[in-house]
């Protein structure tokens, strides 16, 4: 029972907040999560040690990523031997906002609890400081998307917004 999946190298990753763990597929295989014969097409299993529920998942520049409200898990190896997990307490993807997460130019936009955030691979900068937060928060869904440079983001609350962010120049506009 897994909250999130994504693929990476050939494998499926999930991540279950009622066992609060992060689990890889059997390479090739997307139906074996159970193949622990010390090999290095082997299923893979980690416990991870932040508090709260899971908010969304993504595969970007080889890693996978896997986020809460206030951290994101990053997972990097080419097989379960060597496999590390590094997570960082930081501004991760909002509740109801998963789908949120879309890659552009080698960056991975989303919606936090903050605001839109830009992840390059290091910390996530918060690319929305001209709109307003408040306006931003507790939203009921947010999905992302992108074309020509773009990142929409479609946000509902009691009513809904297109947002728009062009990534060359920096600047937002909003769509009917």
């Amino acid at each position: 029972k897994l909250d999130y999946v994504v693929e990476c190298n050939n494998r499926l990753w999930g991540c279950s907040s009622e066992e609060n763990e992060i689990y890889a597929c059997k390479l090739g295989d997307a139906t074996n999560w159970n193949c622990f014969a010390g090999l290095a097409t082997d299923s893979y299993t980690v416990s991870v040690g932040s508090d709260g529920t899971f908010t969304g998942a993504a595969s970007c520049m080889g890693y996978v990523l896997f986020f809460k409200e206030n951290c994101i898990h990053k997972l990097y190896g080419s097989k379960p031997s060597d496999y590390q997990l590094s997570s960082v307490r930081c501004r991760g993807v909002a509740a109801n906002a998963a789908h949120s997460l879309c890659v552009l130019n080698e960056t991975l936009y989303y919606l936090s609890p903050d605001g839109v955030m830009a992840w390059d691979g290091s910390l996530p900068t918060k690319v929305s400081g001209a709109l307003d937060a408040a306006k931003l928060a507790n939203v009921q869904s947010a999905v992302g998307g992108a074309l020509d440079g773009r990142y929409y983001l479609h946000i509902s609350r009691e009513s809904a917004r297109l947002l728009v962010y062009d990534t060359a120049k920096g600047l937002w506009s909003e769509e009917d």
